[in-house]
């Protein structure tokens, strides 16, 4: 008896509904230094349901944003803090698209080595008991809890603008010593001499997250631009606006003065993104990437 079996064949067709998901992930630059911000990009082939941004040894909060050529775009403003390390830093993605699929990638970001200044500076008798460790700790703390704000809106669409026209007195992430090296610090943003009473604006547009008289930082204003970015106007004599306040690109906000731990009149500027304060000047000289190609 012969017995037979009978396979059946099904042919197999290309399925144009069938999805094919993919990543792509780019920094802007992939080569910084110490101090300074960088933008990734991240682009899905199809809609996501959730998505991750992991580097610097925690995760990152990344934005959607609109573009009119790849609706699926993501995009994080971070900084490289002060006292990094150098070398080779791991920035990886991971997103779950509505299918439930699971992707990942990651690209590689180099952070070069930045040599910073020393800068002495003599505090008058009457200041110095501003320079007072746990008070600063207690201030830091205030201005910490603002600059954490993850806000998914976006309150600028151009390149931030001077806040006031002026030269620069101190650059940013000097090791600061006063009095004889009584107490240091690293120098967090840019100082702006100017005449007391000269018009500070508003760098870019967003909502004023703080205003404060403060002992150390002096009358200081901080702005929330949206998607992680702060900008921080301190040491000032008096303020124009409230905090709730919403405010446009050059609006005047503020008075330079001699507030807190300062030995003349000018403003200090800073930049935090993410919680880490970064080197303003690229944020005033357009060399941050805001847009995807």
């Amino acid at each position: 008896m012969i017995s037979f079996c009978l396979f059946v064949f099904s042919p197999v067709f290309a399925d144009s509904t069938i999805k094919t998901n993919y990543l792509k992930i780019s920094l802007s630059p992939a080569t910084v230094k110490v101090g300074q911000s960088f933008t990734v990009f991240v682009e899905s082939a199809n809609q996501l349901k959730s998505i991750h941004l992991r580097c610097f040894g925690s995760q990152q909060t990344i934005y959607k944003i609109w573009h009119k050529d790849h609706p699926h775009v993501y995009r994080a403003f971070l900084g490289v803090a002060l006292g990094s390390k150098p070398g080779t830093y791991k920035i990886e993605a991971e997103a779950v698209d509505t299918d439930g699929e699971s992707l990942s990638i990651h690209e590689s970001l180099q952070v070069e080595k930045t040599i910073f200044g020393v800068q002495s500076i003599q505090l008058p008798k009457r200041k110095r008991s501003l320079l007072n460790a746990k008070q600063l700790q207690e201030e830091g703390k205030i201005l910490g809890s603002k600059m954490e704000i993850r806000d998914n809106r976006v309150y600028f669409s151009s390149h931030f603008s001077l806040p006031v026209k002026s030269r620069i007195s101190s650059t940013f992430g000097l090791r600061r010593q006063y009095n004889d090296g009584q107490f240091s610090s690293y120098h967090k943003g840019i100082d702006m001499a100017n005449g007391k009473g000269t018009i500070v604006k508003a760098a870019n547009g967003g909502k004023v997250s703080l205003v404060a008289s403060m002992k150390s930082n002096g009358k200081i204003i901080l702005i929330n631009h949206g998607h992680g970015i702060t900008s921080i106007y301190s040491h000032l004599g008096e303020f124009l606006v409230k905090e709730g306040e919403w405010v446009k690109k050059g609006q005047a906000i503020g008075k330079i003065g001699s507030t807190g731990i300062s030995n003349g009149p000018h403003l200090h500027f800073g930049i935090s993104v993410n919680d880490v304060r970064v080197d303003p000047q690229q944020w005033l000289n357009s060399q941050i990437t805001l847009y995807y190609d």
